[in-house]
């Protein structure tokens, strides 16, 4: 496990490099001799997982790091695998939009919004340094909209998330909506 750690960090030092284009396949080979069995095999996945371990190599908070680390460990090879991607776009139900889409207008136009307090995973671009990497604060984080349906919209999302996992599931939390605010992003994390 520690060589694998060693080897995210090789891997973002090559994958930052501006000389050549990032060889997934030669940076494991130096870092480890060793290649991560992505699951399932298909291209586009080893290819997402490759940049994802990439991606968490250039992370810069050690901690952050180590667990972006698991994360896409367990993602990439341990959980099963549904699509070929590892997600899929579908429609969501009209009787699960509408009334979320209308609550959400309705809160929204009446001011019933509130900006969220600081959250490590939403970053927004600080004005002074050019940083990217950090927090959103000073009336840019994102508003948290309560629509009262949280329950209501997971209990109809239920059946395209079974059918997605080919699974019974029990439902257990919705944690509503986030509005974001131009230039701001989410971050991965777990």
């Amino acid at each position: 496990m520690w060589s694998l750690l060693g080897a995210v960090f090789i891997l973002g030092q090559q994958a930052t490099s501006q000389e050549t284009p990032f060889d997934a396949d030669k940076a494991y080979r130096d870092a480890l001799n060793w290649r991560p069995d992505w699951q399932p095999r298909s291209k586009a996945w080893v290819d997402y997982m490759d940049r994802r371990l990439a991606q968490i190599a250039r992370i810069s908070d050690t901690q952050q790091k180590w667990d972006g680390f698991l994360v896409a460990m367990q993602q990439g090879i341990f959980v099963q695998n549904y699509t070929e991607r590892g997600w899929a776009v579908v429609d969501c139900p009209e009787e699960v939009y509408r009334p979320l889409y209308d609550a959400f207008h309705e809160a929204w136009d009446s001011g019933q919004r509130n900006y969220e307090g600081v959250v490590d995973q939403v970053h927004c671009e600080d004005e002074a340094t050019g940083d990217t990497n950090s927090a959103c604060r000073g009336g840019r984080q994102s508003w948290f909209v309560n629509t009262g349906l949280n329950r209501q919209v997971l209990d109809g999302l239920l059946p395209l998330h079974e059918e997605w996992a080919q699974a019974s599931l029990l439902p257990s939390i919705a944690y509503g909506l986030r509005v974001y605010q131009n230039g701001s992003s989410l971050t991965m994390h777990t």
